[in-house]
């Protein structure tokens, strides 16, 4: 393990996005909730928002019951200019029939 924590980050994030590109491509069939989210992070704080989206609808299709990814996918809604979808995914009854599957 290296001594300097960020590129240490740095690599585990270059690997995740060189994962996140096999998954697009079928080649990575599975990554952890935690890896989406910080995918999702790193495509929204680079302006990459359909990126965002992609890795949203992945870690949900792979992680259905996560919370933590129904809002990250609300986030990156919100960023593309689709309040009303944001809005949907953040609400109560929406969360409830999650809850209730």
């Amino acid at each position: 393990m290296s001594q300097n924590p960020l590129h240490d980050y740095s690599d585990e994030l270059n690997n995740l996005i060189h994962q996140f590109k096999a998954l697009k491509t079928g080649r990575v069939t599975y990554l952890e909730e935690e890896s989406f989210e910080m995918l999702i992070d790193h495509f929204l704080e680079n302006e990459l928002a359909d990126d965002a989206f992609l890795a949203a609808q992945f870690g949900l299709e792979q992680h259905a019951q996560s919370a933590r990814l129904m809002i990250k996918k609300a986030d990156v809604l919100l960023v593309q200019n689709k309040p009303e979808e944001a809005l949907y995914i953040r609400s109560e009854e929406h969360t409830s029939e999650l809850q209730s599957r």
